[in-house]
């Protein structure tokens, strides 16, 4: 290739992301104490589980998670499995009884480094485009129709999905789960690939 034409795709390519964005295959307890910590930076602790549910949700064998790396190392995490059976969130919103086995991914957790001492904050749109396209070609790739979650209303991530991700939101949630805060229930239809036949 001439130099000319590598200088010409250089210039019209995309800038390649300072993320990596990669699926989580092993569980241990160094992942599960990773997951916890950065939620517990992220958010509120009346809006936090505990270490044993984090366990809990990165065992699940429907499970798939992404972890978000940038040059200091993990710095965000999107946590899902199927919707299918989950007894608490269905108590709390009957309509995601109508979810069938493996069609519908929830998104437990997103969460993206914050400013804390000795790390700066990673958030914005290029941390959470890497984050989400992975998750979304991971979801894709296991089959899944369609990711849904409960964003949350007064930070924004609801709009962020929609304007972002392609989300729709279906219905809003007023102090969901207790948390004292509204979320919408979100989905994100997965395009699937044509078989050649």
């Amino acid at each position: 290739m001439s130099e000319l034409k590598r200088r010409q795709e250089d210039e019209f390519s995309e800038p390649r992301s300072r993320f990596k964005a990669e699926r989580v295959t092993e569980i241990n307890e160094e992942v599960i104490d990773r997951s916890y910590s950065l939620d517990a930076l992220c958010y509120p602790s009346e809006m936090m589980a505990d270490r044993e549910e984090y366990e809990l949700v990165l065992q699940d064998p429907t499970g798939v998670h992404v972890a978000l790396e940038d040059e200091q190392g993990f710095c965000g995490q999107i946590l899902a499995y199927d919707i299918f059976g989950d007894e608490v969130l269905a108590e709390a919103d009957p309509e995601v009884t109508k979810e069938k086995q493996g069609e519908a991914l929830y998104v437990y957790t997103t969460a993206i480094r914050p400013n804390v001492e000795g790390a700066e904050s990673v958030r914005g749109i290029e941390a959470l485009k890497t984050l989400w396209d992975r998750f979304r070609q991971e979801a894709t790739d296991a089959g899944y129709e369609k990711i849904v979650a409960y964003a949350r209303v007064d930070n924004g991530m609801s709009d962020i999905l929609q304007a972002k991700c392609g989300a729709q939101a279906l219905r809003r949630k007023e102090n969901w789960l207790d948390m004292g805060k509204d979320f919408d229930y979100v989905e994100i239809p997965l395009k699937k690939e044509k078989k050649e036949e």
